[in-house]
């Protein structure tokens, strides 16, 4: 990493768009986590959700309600993927006007809904199709960054390595991409499963970007240089414990490390030292900015 510029990995962050796997887990990781934060909400949201169907069937025809129905959960996915009241109300609006304003016979509404599951259907399936694309492109970069006389052999274990990962916090397409920083990074491929577990992990309870993590764990390997597997993972749960225990947020920890790297990857302090006094100047209420006049001048006096 020696010799970075900022957004080195911009190109790796543009928003793609999901598969529809990834859209229904999202939402069912979303149900859970606000059912755990607020279970009387989500019941209420589910009884009031029965309530507007149940109303949409009772007092409108059948073909009608449907349509609302319809109409109604565009709107709630429109709200969902943009988080804008505004532009989900208009698509709200837009469709009920559009609903009353046609006269539904059993023809018109077959072929409303078939175009509409097929429209549906055939964008969910080329969305998969950019994806695994998308996915097998950042792959066999990866592949060729690691050894260019085995490409296809490093691809398929890349795969394999994210196929077992059994957090899944992120996305395929992110997964990909911390394998291809990683083998910019010359972290080796033996190493790469655990730290692609321990990055999700951190990521989550961190709520860092995965970037800013898989990169601190490339400098981590860089800073104990040549070792064991066993001593890789070893140093990654002494660092998470550290953070734990460090009076400050996870935010901070980062930016203090990101400010002070030069200093970590050095040969001037080995890594016990170096998160010992990391950890040292900011329990005595030193900010990133000045973290790593700390560490250096204690470095001299050792």
């Amino acid at each position: 990493m020696t010799g970075e510029k900022p957004g080195e990995f911009d190109h790796l962050d543009t928003e793609k768009p999901e598969s529809l796997k990834d859209l229904v887990n999202s939402l069912i990781s979303m149900i859970k986590a606000l059912y755990n934060l607020a279970p009387a909400a989500i019941l209420v949201g589910l009884i009031l959700a029965s309530l507007l169907i149940w109303v949409s069937l009772q007092f409108a025809e059948i073909m009608m309600g449907i349509i609302i129905i319809i109409v109604l959960g565009v709107s709630l996915f429109i709200y969902g993927k943009t988080n804008d009241y505004g532009e989900a109300s208009l698509a709200l609006v837009a469709g009920l006007l559009t609903a009353f304003t046609v006269e539904w016979t059993q023809y018109l509404f077959v072929l409303f809904t078939v175009t509409w599951v097929g429209f549906s259907a055939f964008a969910a399936l080329l969305q998969s199709v950019k994806l695994a694309a998308e996915a097998e492109d950042i792959y066999r970069q990866a592949a060729i960054s690691i050894d260019s006389t085995r490409t296809k052999e490093i691809e398929k274990q890349l795969r394999e390595i994210t196929k077992t990962n059994t957090l899944r916090t992120l996305g395929p397409i992110e997964e990909a991409k911390v394998m291809l920083i990683l083998a910019f990074h010359k972290l080796p491929l033996e190493f790469m499963g655990y730290t692609l577990k321990s990055i999700e992990m951190l990521t989550a309870v961190t709520k860092l970007d995965y970037e800013t993590i898989t990169l601190f764990h490339s400098d981590l390997y860089k800073m104990l240089g040549p070792v064991s597997q066993t001593k890789y993972h070893l140093k990654i749960d002494q660092v998470f414990k550290i953070l734990r225990d460090t009076p400050t947020s996870p935010n901070e920890f980062f930016e203090a490390f990101k400010k002070t790297r030069r200093l970590a990857i050095s040969e001037e302090i080995d890594a016990d030292e170096y998160f010992k006094l990391l950890r040292y100047g900011l329990e005595k209420g030193h900010t990133p900015d000045d973290i790593y006049e700390y560490i250096a001048n204690n470095i001299e006096q050792n």
